[in-house]
Formats: C-alpha cells, sequence, structure tokens
C-alpha cells in the first residue's frame, strides 16, 4: 500500500495552536483574522519580513525538516562561535505590557532549532527580542521538549 503525500505543516500553525486553537483554525481555513493587536505585531515585524543576509546575521530565512514534516521562516539567524548559529524571533506585544515568552514562542523557537540542527548547524541559543520594548529575553529549550517535538513530528 502506497502512503499518500506528506503536507507540511507550517511552524507558525503550530505556534498558532498553542496560542489560540480558535485563530489557528481560523487562518488554516484561509480566513484573516483583523485585530488592532495582531496588525500591531505585522508592523513591528515589517523589519525583518525582507530578506537581507551579511556575515553576521540573515533575516527572513526559510527552513524546513522534510522528516519533520514542517516548514516556516526564522526572523534572524545571526552568527555566533566558528560555524554556529543563535535564533531570534521579533515579537510585540501591543496587549501585554511585558517582555514575556510564550509556550507558543517556546514551540516557534524549538521547531525552528529542529530545522536548522537537522542541516548539521549547531545553535547554540535562541531568543524573542520584543519590539515595543527594545528587549531580548533569552530562551532556554530543554532537551526533552526538542526531543518530544522530534519524536512527534516523526509520527
Amino acid at each position: 500500500m502506497t502512503m499518500p503525500p506528506r503536507t507540511e505543516i507550517p511552524i507558525s500553525l503550530v505556534a498558532h495552536t498553542v496560542f489560540c486553537e480558535r485563530r489557528a483554525w481560523i487562518e488554516a481555513a484561509g480566513e484573516h483574522v483583523i485585530h488592532s493587536q495582531i496588525e500591531a505585531g505585522l508592523a513591528a515585524h515589517a523589519t525583518v519580513d525582507a530578506p537581507q543576509a551579511s556575515q553576521i546575521r540573515s533575516r527572513s530565512i526559510d527552513v524546513a525538516s522534510e522528516e519533520l514534516g514542517i516548514v516556516g521562516r526564522c526572523d534572524v539567524i545571526r552568527a555566533a562561535d566558528g560555524d554556529a548559529v543563535a535564533l531570534v524571533e521579533y515579537k510585540a506585544t501591543p496587549a501585554r505590557r511585558v517582555a514575556q515568552v510564550t509556550d507558543a514562542n517556546v514551540v516557534q523557537l524549538a521547531l525552528q532549532r529542529l530545522c536548522i540542527e537537522s542541516t548539521g548547524v549547531e545553535v547554540v541559543s535562541q531568543e524573542v527580542y520584543f519590539t515595543n520594548h527594545h528587549r531580548s529575553v533569552q530562551v532556554y529549550l530543554k532537551e526533552a521538549l526538542l526531543t518530544h517535538l522530534w519524536v512527534a513530528g516523526r509520527a
């Protein structure tokens, strides 16, 4: 019996599902949610949405893992020690007045990291840069979370 081709799942859809299942369902159905918080996030994100590369950092980089069946885009991949890299995800917090990393942010960074590491590139750190606070918050990923996502994605 031949298996049907596997459909790639956008990392953003996974993160949206963790954040708000209703919003994820609406977007998966092709609808667009208009909300002031979403509009503020899109405006704050505009600076990293245009692809650009240098020796120090690259913006708006497409990533994928065929084995996990996921695709996504990293806001910024910054050069670190040797051939290693660091991930930076840009976020706005128009409703929350604090620069706080959410579970959805953690899952998004973890899946992006798995995509990059599947190409043989070491990821040494990941962070969320909050545009309206002008502040970066380091995100420490536990090996157990990465292993769980890897195993779940291969099922």
